[in-house]
């Protein structure tokens, strides 16, 4: 079979495109089909959104709040090595105490590229006693940025407007830029909240409908006239009709020989609206691998699928963990930038940015695995003993010697139970001391049970 053939060197320039930047400024173009999704009008209705819906509401907390209260660590690049932990200590003091926000706050501004597709940052620095320090992530609303430009698949430049300084031009090179489901050159991503608009929309309306037929008892409002009712008759039982609504003061007055009913729907009633609410509830937790969160409000569902559709909740949430620590040790990322203004050996010492998991542990489950391991002879070290101090969420160990740390995690396994020979003279098989091979009448094998028959 003839090998391929290739040309000696390769083609290094781009032929293709995104296809969504136009011009040689590489304006980003707009994605969206839905004419009141796209531009200002968007942000606003986001801001609906994930104000004022209960369902959306807590199922944003539910997400945020694992990322919220991870374990977050800079890591040095090597074990035991000074200049390593210097490099990473240096990094860990600057984004975790001396940034303007905490590190919780800020991680909840990031969080928001989620909610509206992206969200960018603007880095602010601060020289102090000949250090450069990172002073600030400034938070870039989306809704205040106007364009994006792109080139070279990378965000060159955007356009933002605010009150305060009006129309600005901000170099890609002093933004992180966090987004979400990004697909080519697309950095306004794909908001969590757009896979969530469809049933909102439709269940905001369903609550509406819900409201009417509540106030007017699931019904309308009949009345029978008597013969020769004037047309002023009809126009004041027309008016009577339209101003029916359930609450602690209604009442009625109808002329001699009239009489008025409340007619039930036959259509859809109060309970299929209802269901209808859940239904769409149940697909904003669907949008989100949350599914979960829908268990126990029906009579379906076992042990088994919650703990199927828990485990895929907990990897969606790890995955956004991860995906931040991404971009923070992006290569010439955030830390990167941050260590070559003040170490001239940093790329030998590059730290990084680690999440703890964010699901919850089950300690029981996990002394088990880790009992059956020591049984099966392995060995743990005092870095494993302190990774799962620190996953459980334990409190630190106190000071111990080598040797006694090394029993704690390396219990020596129990002896095997023995069943020692009868005693002569007496009835049964009774317990007694081990004999050894070679000692007594009969010991073939060492660890034989040796039986008597009764008497």
């Amino acid at each position: 079979m003839r090998a391929a053939e290739f040309p000696d060197k390769p083609t290094t320039s781009e032929v293709g495109s995104s296809g969504i930047t136009f011009g040689s400024v590489g304006r980003l173009q707009q994605q969206e089909y839905l004419p009141d999704l796209i531009g200002p009008a968007a942000y606003r209705i986001y801001e609906r959104m994930r104000r004022s819906d209960p369902k959306i509401v807590g199922l944003r907390r539910a997400l945020d709040l694992p990322i919220l209260r991870a374990h977050w660590d800079i890591v040095p690049s090597e074990d035991d090595n000074p200049r390593a932990e210097e490099i990473a200590d240096f990094v860990e003091e600057n984004l975790f105490n001396h940034i303007d926000l905490p590190w919780p706050q800020m991680l909840a501004e990031i969080l928001l590229y989620q909610d509206f597709g992206f969200a960018p940052f603007e880095k602010v620095w601060e020289i102090e006693d000949g250090k450069v320090y990172l002073k600030r992530l400034g938070y870039l609303p989306p809704h205040t940025v106007q364009e994006i430009y792109v080139v070279d698949r990378k965000v060159k430049s955007i356009d933002q407007f605010s009150n305060s300084k009006g129309l600005v031009n901000i170099p890609g090179d002093k933004l992180v830029w966090f987004v979400n489901r990004k697909e080519g050159d697309n950095y306004r991503g794909i908001p969590m909240l757009r896979s969530f608009y469809r049933p909102w929309f439709n269940k905001e309306r369903a609550e509406i409908l819900l409201l009417v037929m509540a106030e007017r008892m699931g019904g309308w409002l009949k009345f029978i006239t008597p013969d020769g009712a004037t047309p002023a008759d009809v126009s004041a039982a027309k008016q009577i009709g339209n101003d029916f609504r359930i609450n602690e003061t209604m009442y009625m007055v109808l002329p001699p020989r009239w009489d008025a009913t409340v007619e039930s729907s036959t259509g859809m009633t109060l309970a299929d609206l209802q269901g209808f609410i859940r239904y769409c509830d149940e697909q904003i937790d669907a949008a989100a691998l949350a599914q979960v969160l829908d268990l126990g409000t029906s009579s379906e569902g076992s042990r088994a699928l919650g703990r199927t559709l828990g485990e895929i909740f907990d990897e969606s949430v790890q995955s956004t963990g991860d995906y931040i620590c991404d971009i923070v040790n992006a290569e010439g990322g955030l830390i990167e930038e941050l260590i070559a203004y003040n170490f001239p050996d940093w790329e030998e010492y590059i730290p990084k940015l680690t999440v703890g998991k964010v699901e919850k542990m089950d300690l029981k489950n996990w002394a088990l695995g880790f009992q059956a391991l020591a049984n099966a002879g392995v060995k743990f070290g005092g870095k494993t003993h302190a990774w799962i101090r620190e996953e459980a969420g334990l409190p630190e160990e106190e000071e111990m010697d080598e040797k006694a740390t090394d029993e704690m995690l390396n219990p020596p396994k129990p002896p095997a139970p023995v069943i020692a020979p009868a005693v002569p003279g007496q009835p049964g098989v009774k317990k007694g001391p081990y004999v050894p091979p070679g000692e007594g009448d009969s010991n073939p094998t060492k660890g034989d049970v040796q039986e008597q028959p009764e008497d």
